[in-house]
């Protein structure tokens, strides 16, 4: 009896001498399911932008492909960022969601948003193949990269967006797909440190409506292993569950 519980103690002493492995923390997460259709998204808002187009407006809707519950639609081109305390100091951090639009317009996003004129910006363009890296500085628009990669319209596809240091990288898959983002190569990278930290927003177009879904925002792939996978989460984040 003595000799197993100091076997018992030595083990314990060995397992708590171990280090643990550093875990980040999830930045943002949002699904709509919370919200009420018709009305804006709670935890969205709105920033003054040069580039916001004066009719642009978000607002909950059933997701139109009826597979996913509520998503967020959006006319237009608008900044609207994460309503979440510290979204000024992101630096680093893996960003996904699904993203669709129904026009052949030039969508986007924003990312390390310095102020409204100052930010960082990824595009998928009005040809349905090129997608595009910027430098959005007090006007003026500089291209850091350009790849292709075929988009079609009316169609879900999940993008992961990563910033870690100077390197700029988006990957893309359709929705459905359940590979893990590990095993997709970047469809587009480039390197640029004009702009340290700042939120993220956007995922309107110049033309036409998006719809946006299941984001989020995290500062390690490890950080997925306490995303709550209840509700719609269940069936979204299942996938990102086994990476």
């Amino acid at each position: 009896m003595f000799r197993n519980k100091y076997f018992l103690v030595s083990i314990l002493v060995i397992l708590m001498s171990i280090p643990l492995p550093t875990f980040g923390k999830i930045l943002f997460e949002e699904t709509f399911e919370k919200d009420t259709i018709g009305k804006e998204p709670v935890n969205l808002e709105f920033i003054d932008c040069p580039v916001n187009r004066a009719d642009a407006s978000i607002e909950v809707v059933d997701d139109p492909d009826g597979k996913s519950g509520k998503s967020a639609k959006i006319f237009m081109f608008a900044l609207y960022v994460p309503k979440v305390n510290g979204r000024d100091d992101w630096t680093d951090w893996y960003w996904e969601w699904d993203w669709r639009w129904d026009s052949a317009g030039n969508p986007g996003n924003a990312y390390r948003i310095k102020d409204g004129s100052n930010f960082y910006h990824f595009t998928p363009r009005s040809d349905g193949n090129t997608i595009m890296f910027y430098n959005y500085s007090n006007g003026n628009w500089g291209q850091l990269a350009q790849a292709e990669f075929p988009i079609k319209l009316n169609k879900w596809y999940r993008y992961q967006q990563t910033m870690q240091g100077d390197l700029h990288t988006v990957k893309i898959k359709e929705r459905d797909d359940n590979t893990p983002f590990d095993s997709i190569k970047p469809a587009i990278e480039a390197k640029d440190g004009t702009y340290k930290k700042g939120a993220v927003g956007g995922l309107g177009t110049d033309a036409g409506s998006t719809w946006v879904d299941n984001i989020i925002i995290y500062e390690s792939p490890k950080d997925m292993l306490s995303v709550d996978f209840s509700g719609k989460l269940s069936a979204t984040w299942g996938g990102l569950k086994s990476r």
